[in-house]
C-alpha cells in the first residue's frame, strides 16, 4: 500500500416454496478447506494515535490477526526509534511495536510484521525477533521482509533499488539472522502483485527488470520479479516460509461498481498462478511455501467514494467468500485507521452518499472516529465462520447472489449470502445436501437500511440479527438488494451420549538407547474395567510402505494412579498366540506374521488412566504404530480419551493419531498437539512448534492448527475434559469440532524450531496428540 497520511487527531425473509428466481447447493460433505485466524486479518498502523484503546473495535469486529507497522512505510520503518525517515514526518509516530504487543495479548490475537526492507538492515530485522519474541514474549509469529519491494514507490536505499536478484539474496541473510534468534517464527518474501487485472497480465510477466529467467517448465524466458526473485532464492538454497500477495483490483479513477462487485471471482486464477509459480521456480520445495495476502482492498492509492460506500462493504464480505474457496492461508483488508480525502474519483456514477474516499474501515469525521460500511461487512465475516470451520461446497446459479458455505465445529452449518443487485430483491432455493437442520436458524444482515441510518443520523446503523424458520434442508429464502447476510443453521440432533470413541493408533518415532525420552506412549482413559486389545507394531509397518520401521517394538502397560505407574501388562514378540489372531479378525485389524517381532496382548483394564510405553528391544530408532482398541462392544463401560507421545520430525517421523467414532449420533472432540508446554511436565527437547492436521478417512483435511490462540470455547473445552491448561501465546495447538461416526486420523508435525532429535530430522522434538470426548 502507498502511504497516505493521515488526520492528526433486516432481516430476509422466508418465500413460498415455489421454483425461485435462484437456485442455491450446498455440500455439507464437499470439504474445500479448513479455516485459520490468518484469514481473520487486518492492517493496523504506527499512525494510529490510540492502538491499545481500539480494543473494543477488535472484539466487535471478531479480527484474529493484525499486521503492524503498517503498507510502504514499513520499509523506512525504524522499530528502535519508532520513526520513519525522508517520509514527511520525521517524528515518532503514534504508535510503536510494544503498544501493537500488549494489544496483541489483549485480543489473544496472532501478529504479522514487515521489516525494514528499504533503508533497514538484517540486523536490525534480527534484533527485532530479539525485543518481540524473547525480551517480551509476544510471540509475533509470522515476518515479512519488505512490503511492495518491486514498486517504484518504495523506499529502498540499495545501490541498485527494486531489483528482484538483489531483494533474494538479500532476504536470505535476513532469514538466517532472524531464524537465528528465533527458529519457530516464518518469514515471508514479496512476490509481485498483479500489473494490470484489466489486462491480467501474467504474474510471471509483472514488474519486468534487467534480469530474465527461463521457467524450466515451459522453457519460456521471463523478466518478472517473481520468477527473477524465486530462481535466485533456490540458486541461494532458501526457501520462504511463505510469500507476500497484494490485491487492489481497480484503478483509482477508473472505477466502476460493477467491476468491482465481479472481481472476486479472480481470487481463484490469483491462487493457480501463484501456486504454479512456486512449483516452477522452486520445485518441490515450494509445495509447502504458503500464500498469505497480507493487503486486500480496492484501490491502491486515490481512494474515492466507492471505498466509502455500501459497495465496498458488499466486496470485501464476497471478496472474503471467494478467498476462502482457494490455498491462500490468509487474506488482511487493508485497513483500520486512515483519513479520508474529497480529492478522490467521487463521480455520480458511484453508489453511496459519502462524497470522499478513505481506504480504511474507520475514518475521522469531524474529529469523531466513523465506522464506515466495510467495518460491518468484516464484522458480518466473523459472524459467518471462525477458525477451524470447515469451508464447505456451495454454489448459485447467479452471479449476483453469492453464497459461501462452512460447516462450524459444534456441526452447525453457516451460510454467507450477498445480494449485489442495487435495486432486485433475490429470491433463492437452498438446498443442503448431507445435513438434518434444526427449526431455527439465527440470522445476520447488513445493507441499505443501515447505511441509509448512518446518512440520515436516525436507526440503527449495526448489524441486524434474527431469527428464522427452516422447515427441512430444502427452503426458500429472500434478500434485500445491497445486502450482506447469514444464516447460522444448528443440527437437529445435537451431539449425544450414544456415540463413542473406540481406538485409537498412534504411529511415531521411537528413539534408540542413547536418546531422551525414546518410547512411542500412548495413553486412555476409560470409564470403568474395560477389555483392551494393544499392539505395539513394527516390522509389519514394512509392508505397508513405511520407510525405517522398528525392528523390535516392546510394549509396556501401566495403570496411572494418584499420578504413580504400576505395570499391569507386557509383551515383547506376541509369538502367534491364536487367541490374540482370532481377536484380530474379529475387531477386523491387519494380521501380523506369527514369527514377526511385533508385540501384543489383550487385557482388562481397570477404570481411570492407563499408558502403554513402545520402546526398542533391541535399541535401535525406528518407525512404531501403537494400537489401542476396545475388544468386547457389549460392555457398558467406554474409552473417554487416548492420547500418544512419540518424538516427531520430518518425512514418515511425524506423530499420527487414528481413532473410531461408532454410534448414530455427532460427538464433539477435543483434538491438541502439545510440544512446549510439555517441558512443564518435566518433558526434555519438546517440540517447539507442533501443526495439527486433521484428516477423515478418504484423506481429506477437515481442520489444523498451528497454534491454538486462546480461544474460550477450547479453554471451556479443556476444563470439561480435565486436561492441563495451555498458555494462550503458546504455540501447541488444539481443535474442537463435532464429527460424525466415522474412521479419522489426526497428524502433529513440525511447524517450525530446531532439531531437538537430529536422529528424527530438522525440526524435530517430543510431542503429544490427545484426543477426547467433550460433554
Amino acid at each position: 500500500m502507498r502511504p497516505l497520511f493521515p488526520l492528526l487527531l433486516l432481516p430476509f425473509a422466508l418465500a413460498p416454496l415455489a421454483r425461485a428466481d435462484v437456485q442455491v447447493a450446498i455440500d455439507t460433505t464437499a470439504y474445500v478447506r479448513p479455516l485459520s485466524s490468518q484469514h481473520f486479518g487486518l492492517n493496523t498502523a504506527m499512525w494510529d494515535h490510540s492502538l491499545s484503546q481500539d480494543t473494543a473495535d477488535f472484539q466487535d469486529l471478531g479480527v484474529l490477526t493484525l499486521r503492524f507497522p503498517g503498507g510502504s512505510l514499513s520499509d523506512a520503518y525504524h522499530w528502535q526509534t519508532n520513526m520513519t525517515q525522508d517520509q514527511g514526518w520525521n517524528g515518532p509516530w503514534f504508535s510503536d511495536y510494544l503498544e501493537f504487543g500488549k494489544l496483541i495479548q489483549q485480543l489473544h490475537a496472532r501478529a504479522m510484521i514487515t521489516v525494514n526492507y528499504g533503508s533497514g538492515t538484517p540486523e536490525e530485522a534480527a534484533a527485532w525477533v530479539q525485543a518481540a519474541n524473547i525480551q517480551n514474549n509476544f510471540g509475533f509469529k509470522y515476518w515479512e521482509v519488505g512490503n511492495e519491494c518491486y514498486g517504484s514507490w518504495e523506499e529502498d536505499k540499495q545501490s541498485t533499488p527494486h531489483d528482484p536478484v538483489v531483494y533474494a539474496t538479500r532476504f536470505a541473510d535476513y532469514y538466517a539472522k532472524m531464524k537465528a534468534v528465533d527458529p519457530t517464527i516464518r518469514i515471508g518474501a514479496v512476490i509481485a502483485a498483479r500489473s494490470s487485472y484489466y489486462t491480467m497480465t501474467p504474474l510471471d510477466d509483472s514488474y519486468t527488470g534487467s534480469h530474465s529467467v527461463v521457467n524450466p517448465r515451459t522453457n519460456v524466458s521471463h523478466s518478472g520479479w517473481t520468477p527473477v526473485m524465486l530462481t535466485t532464492l533456490k540458486s541461494l538454497g532458501v526457501t520462504p516460509d511463505f510469500v507476500i500477495f497484494h490485491r487492489y483490483l481497480l484503478t483509482p479513477g477508473k472505477e466502476t461498481d460493477t467491476d468491482l462487485l465481479n472481481s472476486s471471482t479472480s481470487w481463484a486464477n490469483d491462487a493457480s498462478e501463484i501456486r504454479q509459480e512456486l512449483s516452477d521456480y522452486l520445485g518441490k520445495a515450494g509445495d509447502n511455501v504458503e500464500m498469505i495476502t497480507t493487503e486486500n482492498n480496492s484501490v491502491s492509492y486515490g481512494a474515492g467514494k466507492q471505498t466509502t460506500s455500501l459497495v465496498t462493504a458488499l466486496f470485501c464480505a464476497d471478496s472474503f467468500g471467494s478467498m476462502i474457496q482457494t490455498s491462500f492461508n490468509g487474506d488482511y483488508w487493508w485497513e483500520y485507521l486512515n483519513s479520508n480525502s474529497a480529492t478522490g474519483n467521487n463521480s455520480s456514477s458511484l453508489y453511496g452518499w459519502r462524497n470522499y474516499g478513505a481506504d480504511a474501515i474507520v475514518t475521522p469525521v469531524n474529529n469523531v472516529n466513523e465506522k464506515l460500511p466495510a467495518y460491518y461487512a468484516i464484522k458480518m465475516i466473523s459472524k459467518f465462520a471462525r477458525p477451524s470451520d470447515e469451508v464447505v461446497k456451495a454454489t448459485s446459479d447467479n452471479p449476483l447472489l453469492s453464497c459461501y458455505a462452512v460447516r462450524h465445529t459444534d456441526g452447525s452449518v453457516g451460510l454467507l449470502v450477498v445480494n449485489k443487485s442495487p435495486d432486485t430483491t433475490e429470491t433463492a432455493d437452498f438446498s443442503i445436501a448431507h445435513f438434518n437442520p434444526g427449526a431455527t436458524a439465527t440470522t445476520y444482515t447488513y445493507g441499505i437500511p443501515q447505511d441509509n441510518a448512518a446518512r440520515d443520523g436516525t436507526g440503527s446503523t449495526d448489524v441486524a440479527s434474527g431469527v428464522m424458520a427452516i422447515p427441512g434442508a430444502v427452503f426458500s429464502a429472500s434478500f434485500d438488494p445491497y445486502s450482506i447476510n447469514v444464516i447460522d443453521i444448528p443440527p437437529a440432533v445435537a451431539p449425544s451420549g450414544n456415540s463413542r470413541l473406540i481406538a485409537l493408533s498412534a504411529r511415531g518415532y521411537v528413539g534408540g538407547s542413547t536418546d531422551t525420552n525414546p518410547s512411542l506412549t500412548i495413553g486412555y482413559a476409560v470409564s470403568g474395567t474395560k477389555s483392551l486389545l494393544l499392539r505395539g507394531i513394527g516390522p509389519t509397518l514394512a509392508t505397508q510402505s513405511v520407510n525405517g520401521v522398528l525392528a523390535d517394538p516392546k510394549m509396556v502397560v501401566y495403570k496411572i494412579q494418584n499420578n504413580i505407574p504400576s505395570v499391569i501388562g507386557q509383551n515383547d514378540n506376541w509369538g502367534g498366540d491364536p487367541a490374540l489372531a482370532a481377536l484380530f479378525t474379529k475387531l477386523g485389524e491387519f494380521s501380523l506374521d506369527p514369527a514377526s517381532k511385533d508385540a501384543a496382548l489383550q487385557l482388562a483394564a481397570p477404570g481411570g488412566l492407563g499408558t502403554a510405553e513402545i520402546t526398542s528391544g533391541d535399541g535401535t530408532p525406528g518407525v512404531a504404530l501403537g494400537e489401542i482398541y476396545s475388544a468386547d462392544s457389549t460392555q457398558s463401560t467406554y474409552l473417554s480419551g487416548l492420547s500418544a507421545r512419540a518424538i516427531v520430525g520430518t518425512g514418515d517421523n511425524v506423530l499420527v493419531g487414528g481413532f473410531i467414532i461408532t454410534g448414530s449420533s455427532p460427538m464433539t472432540v477435543l483434538i491438541r498437539g502439545i510440544g512446549p508446554t510439555l517441558s512443564n511436565q518435566g518433558i526434555s527437547n519438546p517440540l517447539a512448534d507442533p501443526k495439527l492436521t486433521l484428516f477423515d478417512v478418504h484423506g481429506n483435511i477437515i481442520s489444523e492448527n498451528d497454534d491454538w490462540g486462546g480461544s474460550q470455547a477450547l479453554v471451556d473445552a479443556f476444563t470439561k475434559t480435565g486436561e492441563f491448561p495451555l498458555d494462550p501465546l503458546s504455540k501447541d495447538a488444539a481443535i474442537l469440532i463435532t464429527l460424525p461416526p466415522g474412521i479419522y486420523t489426526a497428524q502433529v508435525s513440525p511447524a517450525g524450531g530446531t532439531a531437538q532429535v537430529p536422529a528424527a530430522g530438522s525440526p524435530s522434538g517430543v510431542a503429544l496428540v490427545e484426543i477426547y470426548q467433550v460433554k
